[in-house]
């Protein structure tokens, strides 16, 4: 096995045969998974510095996805259920959100032996920063694609989530 790396701007790896010596990849020839993981971290990695620059420089994109899910209050066992995680790795990033003032922990009014996590005001600020930035994010790729290559690029994706098993509701907002 050969493992090679698409130039330094974007850091596709991919596995398979040596290619010829002078043989160059190109984004076109590798896989399409190759290219959705390199797409994802190129957005992760916009998003992160969008993040900052609005002064939520302690919070990874993936930790806002969690800010989304909590919205008016869940427990933990519900977001390790709905964001298709454990409830150990789930307290871990609520545990860090909470340190960071992004969320809180209170009783749970249905049943006062639980505990519910709710977002305190930066939570909700950080999760309407994230939205503000996956508009202007769509509206880049609108740039370059057009609206209906936008259009069918979601009709697509939406199309391989479900066929993939994720039509069980586990949609959550940038």
């Amino acid at each position: 096995m050969y493992l090679t790396c698409l130039s330094t701007t974007f850091t596709i790896w991919t596995m398979g045969p040596a290619p010829h010596p002078e043989a160059k990849p190109t984004p076109a020839a590798l896989p399409t998974p190759a290219l959705l993981r390199t797409l994802l971290r190129s957005t992760l990695r916009t998003t992160e510095h969008r993040l900052a620059e609005r002064g939520f420089t302690d919070l990874h994109p993936m930790q806002v996805g969690v800010l989304h899910v909590i919205g008016s209050g869940k427990r933990v066992t519900e977001l390790a259920a709905e964001l298709g995680g454990t409830k150990q790795g789930l307290t871990q990033t609520v545990g860090v959100l909470i340190e960071r003032g992004y969320a809180r922990r209170s009783p749970d009014p249905a049943d006062g032996r639980a505990k519910v996590v709710t977002l305190t005001d930066r939570g909700r600020d950080a999760a309407e920063a994230s939205l503000q930035i996956a508009g202007e994010i769509d509206g880049a790729w609108e740039a370059v694609l057009g609206a209906e290559g936008l259009d069918a690029l979601r009709a697509g994706l939406v199309a391989l989530i479900f066929s993939a098993g994720r039509a069980d509701g586990g949609w959550t907002t940038p």
